[in-house]
C-alpha cells in the first residue's frame, strides 16, 4: 500500500502498548520551571525550560519506550502523540508578502492576477476568494507561481492642469498598461544592484519616474528609522538606467490592502 496523508493515523496517548513501534510525530520535550529573583527589582521570575528528549519522527523501539515510561513517571512528559508513518520534514513559517501570478481559466478565457501572499497555500486561498467576491463566472485555477520580482508599483497619480479637458484627451489617447522593467540602481557612478520591478502606468518613462519616487522614499524611511533608534545613518543619493522594459500580459492586480488580510494564513 502506498504511504500518503490518507493512510496516517496519528494519536495522542499515554498507553505503552499503544506507542510501542510508532513514530513521534514531533518533539518530546521534558518540560519544567524554574524561579529567578531579578536583582534590579528583587521580584520572582519564573522561566519555563524545556529539553529534547526526542526528535520528530523517531521510531519508539523498547528503549525508548522505556526513557518515555520513565520520564512519565517522573512527571517530566505527559501524553505522546505517534503516527504509524515517519514524517520527519517541516514547513518553514514564512511572514514576508511576495509577489504572486497566477492564472484562472474563466468561461474559457485566461486571466492573469498579480498580488501578494506569503506562500502559495495562502495564495491559492486569497485568490479564490477574490474571484468569488468579484466576478459571476464559474472559474478553475490553472497556474500559480511566486514572480519575479521585488517592486509592484501601481500609478495612481493625475498631472495637475488648469485646463481639465486637456487631462482627459492625454487619458483617453494613452491606456495604462502593466510594464516589467529591469533597472540598475548606481551610488557615486558605481553600479550596486539591477532591480525588477512591475508598473501599472501610462509609459516607461513614467514607470522610471515612479520607481525614482519609490526608492527615495524608502530610503527616507531607512533614515527615519535610524533616527528613531538614535542609530547613524548616510542618505544615500540614488541613479537608476534601464536594463529592459517591456509590457507584460497581467489581466489584474489584486491590491495589497487584500492581500495583506491574508498575512497570517
Amino acid at each position: 500500500m502506498v504511504e500518503t496523508k490518507n493512510t496516517e493515523i496519528r494519536y495522542k496517548t499515554t498507553d505503552p502498548k499503544r506507542m510501542i513501534n510508532k513514530y513521534t510525530v514531533g518533539r518530546v520535550l521534558k518540560s519544567w520551571t524554574e524561579d529567578f529573583v531579578d536583582e534590579g527589582t528583587g521580584d520572582v521570575v519564573t522561566i519555563e525550560r524545556n529539553e529534547v528528549l526526542f526528535e520528530r519522527g523517531t521510531l519508539i523501539t523498547q528503549d525508548v519506550l522505556a526513557q518515555l515510561k520513565f520520564h512519565k513517571d517522573a512527571g517530566d512528559i505527559t501524553e505522546v502523540e505517534v503516527s504509524n508513518q515517519r514524517r520527519v520534514a517541516f514547513e518553514y513559517e514564512n511572514t514576508s508578502m511576495r509577489p504572486f501570478l497566477a492564472i484562472a481559466d474563466m468561461d474559457g478565457k485566461k486571466k492573469k492576477f498579480l498580488y501578494y501572499a506569503t506562500k502559495i497555500a495562502t495564495a491559492l486561498i486569497l485568490l479564490k476568494d477574490y474571484i468569488e467576491l468579484n466576478y459571476s463566472t464559474g472559474f478553475f485555477l490553472t497556474s500559480i507561481r511566486e514572480f519575479e520580482t521585488n517592486i509592484i508599483l501601481i500609478d495612481t497619480l493625475k498631472k495637475v492642469n488648469q485646463d481639465d479637458n486637456v487631462e482627459e484627451e492625454e487619458n483617453q489617447n494613452e491606456q495604462k498598461k502593466f510594464y516589467q522593467i529591469d533597472f540598475n540602481v548606481e551610488i557615486d557612478g558605481e553600479q550596486v544592484t539591477t532591480n525588477s520591478a512591475v508598473v501599472h502606468t501610462l509609459n516607461v518613462d513614467r514607470a522610471m519616474m515612479l520607481i525614482n519616487d519609490y526608492l527615495i522614499k524608502n530610503e527616507k524611511r531607512r533614515a527615519d528609522e535610524a533616527k528613531e533608534k538614535n542609530r547613524d545613518y548616510t542618505v544615500q543619493t540614488y541613479s537608476t538606467s534601464i536594463e529592459s522594459a517591456k509590457p507584460i500580459p497581467i489581466g489584474v492586480y489584486i491590491s495589497r490592502e487584500f492581500s495583506e488580510a491574508y498575512a497570517n494564513e
